[in-house]
């Protein structure tokens, strides 16, 4: 069984128990995930199911949408409503206007630091881990990209707003700087992953409705990957690129205007074959693909 499910997770529920009863209710060893969301998150979680772990991480390279409440005033440790309060502050009504101009301040390329409760390693440890210790580890900020960040509502401490970011992001990290730029403190009190490009939570399963909805609702690798863009293989040249000989131009019926970036390889029949990345010089193998790929099998 091989392919990519669609899981709506549960708050209080890990991205890791996720994997654990995907694999034991489908009794496969092979299962990842791309993009971790945090216990207290909700959302879109994309798990990879058998030989389709292999691509995860051209599936975690997209951008997230996340809805996101905060909770103005206070301070915690793990920058969210389950941490250890740090700090509280006498809490004054602030404008919509206000929080907008605020949030605006964060669109764009920006650096960002990894909450101290985190997975991010330091000198081969987790940060958590020292975080737990209760020891400090002063880590580099990161180049994160806020493509969108729209106000939502408002309501006393409570203010809600969309974003649409990169990678790498940590909404958490965000929300607290939020909270330090307007000078109150703040932390997550819901988050709802909605989009993990090229998929959307609508199209996602509960937990629990994986036995009755399978197997329809796992998608291929053929169709996972198709939101990339497609080279045309001649016919006859699906051996060539199987046993991962150097791509020439000649491989493809098609003019090229090549673009540095990933593509797929794909036959008349559409099923892919490989992913390749041009480097402006040559093509280089990302991954090769089996003729029966539409049904996700890969090596």
């Amino acid at each position: 069984m091989n392919g990519v499910l669609l899981i709506d997770k549960e708050q209080g529920v890990s991205s890791f128990d996720v994997v654990r009863v995907v694999r034991k209710k489908l009794n496969v060893k092979k299962i990842g995930h791309a993009g971790t969301l945090d216990p207290l998150a909700t959302g879109l979680l994309v798990v990879g199911v058998g030989e389709a772990t292999k691509i995860l991480t051209f599936l975690s390279a997209g951008y997230k949408r996340y809805e996101v409440c905060m909770r103005l005033g206070i301070s915690t440790d793990t920058y969210d409503m389950e941490g250890k309060i740090l700090h509280r502050a006498e809490f004054k009504p602030l404008t919509r206007s206000k929080i907008e101009n605020v949030l605006s301040e964060f669109a764009g390329e920006i650096e960002q630091v990894p909450p101290p409760f985190s997975a991010v390693k330091y000198k081969g440890k987790k940060l958590y881990e020292y975080a737990r210790r209760g020891e400090r580890v002063f880590i580099s900020p990161r180049k994160i990209n806020i493509y969108d960040v729209l106000f939502r509502s408002m309501e006393g401490n409570r203010v809600c707003f969309s974003v649409k970011c990169s990678k790498g992001t940590y909404v958490r990290s965000l929300v607290n700087d939020i909270g330090k730029r307007l000078k109150t403190g703040a932390v997550v009190e819901s988050l709802r992953r909605t989009e993990s490009y090229p998929f959307v939570v609508e199209d996602a399963i509960k937990l629990d409705e994986l036995d009755k909805e399978l197997p329809h609702c796992l998608i291929s690798i053929d169709r996972a990957l198709s939101f990339l863009p497609s080279l045309l293989l001649k016919e006859g040249y699906e051996e060539k690129i199987k046993h991962g000989q150097k791509i020439s131009p000649d491989f493809f019926a098609q003019d090229l205007k090549m673009e540095r970036r990933l593509w797929r390889v794909v036959d008349k029949n559409n099923h892919i074959h490989a992913l390749v990345s041009y480097n402006g010089e040559e093509f280089l193998y990302n991954r090769v693909f089996s003729c029966h790929c539409c049904k996700g099998n890969v090596f």
